[in-house]
């Protein structure tokens, strides 16, 4: 009787701390609003009014034509890769002729460090995973 009830208190312990995790997680990293991102990019890229107004019309026609390929279930998946690559590329060749030079640079370090941070991130959360797993003992009988 003794064993079930330690058993039992474990396997509470176990999910009660994967909830609070899991609850972590979603405290840590709250998601931005799209007008927050746009006045972020906006306020970091230093940009005029007039920029502002045609980022936020190449940003909202990307997402447009994005979830027109994306929802279109008589399209191919590779053919879908390939569309959303293209739209991809085309939205970077219409911020080009929106910015300047110096925002251009400004921009794609912005990127690389985004990058940097979803990569070091992803490794954080692999070595908590794999700590987690070593941290779980069996119960002895």
């Amino acid at each position: 009787m003794k064993k079930i009830k330690i058993v039992l208190l474990g396997i509470g312990i176990l999910a009660g701390s994967s909830v609070f995790a899991q609850e972590q997680k979603a405290v840590e990293k709250p998601k931005m609003k799209k007008e927050q991102r746009m006045e972020k990019l906006a306020e970091e890229l230093d940009l005029s009014e007039e920029q502002r107004e045609q980022v936020d019309k190449i940003h909202k026609n990307h997402v447009l034509e994005s979830r027109k390929i994306k929802n279109n279930s008589e399209m191919p998946e590779d053919a879908k890769k390939e569309a959303l690559k293209k739209l991809r590329l085309d939205k970077k060749a219409q911020m080009a002729e929106v910015l300047t030079e110096e925002q251009r640079q400004k921009l794609e370090e912005m990127k690389k460090e985004r990058k940097e941070k979803r990569v070091e991130q992803k490794k954080v959360e692999r070595h908590s995973i794999k700590k987690e797993k070593r941290n779980i003992q069996p119960v002895e009988k």
